[in-house]
C-alpha cells in the first residue's frame, strides 16, 4: 500500500518571534479554506531563547509540531523546515506574514495548474507598519519586502529572472527543496545568506528560486496570492534601514557572483529613484551604503574564488 502524501506543508521559521505577532500568523492560517487534513504545518523553533515548544499552542491542527533547530539563521532554519516536510508543495511563512484566508487553496491550486512553475510567491505583500513610517523615507521602504502585482508574471530565465519571489510565502515544490539543500549542504557562502541574528543579509531565497530555474522550471509571481507583512517600529529608522541596504547590496552581489549573473541594466524606475536619492542626505547615505555593501561582496567573492 502506498504512503499517504501531504499535498501541503507550511514551514515557519522563528528566531525569538513576538508572541501577538506569532499569534496572528498562526491566526491566519486557523482561518486557511484548505482543509487541514490536506496540508501539515512545522514551526521551526531557529535557537530562540525561550523554546518555543512550551508556549506555542499548535493543538488546533492534526498535524503540527515544532521541531528545534539549533544553528542560528534563516538559511540553516529554512532548510531544516525542508527536511521535515512530507507535503508535495513547501510554503515558507515567516514569523510576521499574515495570510490571506485562501492562500493555501490558491497555492495548491497554482501547483496543479502550473506544471512548469517551479517556485512562486506572492504578487501582493501589504505593509502593516507598527508606527506611520516617516514621510521622507517612504521612497526607501520597497526594501522591507512590499510587493504589489497586478498580473501574473513568469520567466524561465536562469539569469536576472525578474520573477523570482521573495521568502514572504515564498511556495516551492519539494523535490527542488530536497536538491536544494542537497546542493548547498557545507557550502559555507550560501548558508551565509539570510537573517542571522542582527545579521541584516538576504537572499536564500533568491538563491532557492534561482536553483529552482536552473533545473528547467519557471518562477512566477501571482497576484492571487495576498498576505500581510507586520513592519516593527524599529525597522522604520534611519540606522536600520541603511543596514538593510547594505546587507542587501552584499548579498546580491555574492548572488551574481555564484550564479555568473551578468549585470543587469537598470530599470528606469530605479534610475529616477537615484537621481532623487542623489538630491536627498538618506538617499545618499543609502547609495553609500550600497557601495559598502557591493565591495565587501566582492571581497567575500574573490576569497572564496568567484
Amino acid at each position: 500500500m502506498e504512503a499517504f502524501v501531504i499535498p501541503l506543508s507550511v514551514l515557519i521559521p522563528a528566531h525569538n518571534p513576538r508572541p501577538d505577532w506569532l499569534a496572528r500568523v498562526l491566526a491566519a492560517l486557523q482561518a486557511q479554506t484548505l482543509p487541514r487534513e490536506q496540508w501539515e504545518l512545522i514551526l521551526i523553533d531557529n535557537a530562540s531563547r525561550e523554546p518555543l515548544a512550551a508556549s506555542v499552542d499548535l493543538a488546533w491542527h492534526p498535524a503540527a509540531r515544532v521541531v528545534r533547530e539549533e544553528k542560528l539563521g534563516s538559511s540553516h532554519a529554512r532548510l531544516r523546515g525542508v527536511r521535515e516536510a512530507q507535503g508535495d508543495l513547501l510554503v515558507f511563512v515567516d514569523d510576521d506574514n499574515v495570510l490571506d484566508p485562501n492562500f493555501l487553496q490558491r497555492a495548491w491550486q497554482i501547483q496543479r495548474d502550473q506544471p512548469r512553475v517551479g517556485v512562486f510567491g506572492p504578487g501582493q505583500i501589504v505593509a502593516e507598519f507598527e508606527t506611520e513610517p516617516a514621510r521622507s523615507l517612504r521612497p526607501y521602504l520597497w526594501i522591507l519586502a512590499q510587493r504589489h502585482e497586478t498580473a501574473v508574471r513568469l520567466s524561465e530565465a536562469r539569469q536576472n529572472n525578474p520573477c523570482l519571489p521573495v521568502g514572504a510565502g515564498l511556495c516551492i515544490r519539494r523535490p527542488l527543496a530536497l536538491a536544494y539543500a542537497q546542493a548547498i549542504e557545507g557550502d559555507e557562502i550560501r548558508l551565509m545568506f539570510g537573517r542571522t541574528g542582527s545579521g541584516l543579509l538576504s537572499c536564500e531565497d533568491h538563491d532557492m528560486a534561482t536553483f529552482a530555474t536552473h533545473q528547467g522550471f519557471a518562477a512566477g509571481i501571482f497576484p492571487e496570492l495576498r498576505l500581510t507583512h507586520l513592519i516593527a517600529a524599529h525597522r522604520l529608522g534611519e540606522a536600520y534601514l541603511l543596514q538593510l541596504y547594505e546587507g542587501n547590496a552584499l548579498s546580491h552581489t555574492l548572488l551574481d557572483r555564484l550564479w555568473k549573473n551578468p549585470p543587469a541594466p537598470p530599470a528606469p524606475l530605479f534610475a529616477r529613484l537615484k537621481a532623487r536619492f542623489l538630491r536627498d542626505r538618506f538617499g545618499r547615505q543609502v547609495l553609500q551604503a550600497e557601495r559598502r555593501g557591493r565591495r565587501r561582496g566582492a571581497e567575500l567573492a574573490d576569497q572564496a574564488g568567484l
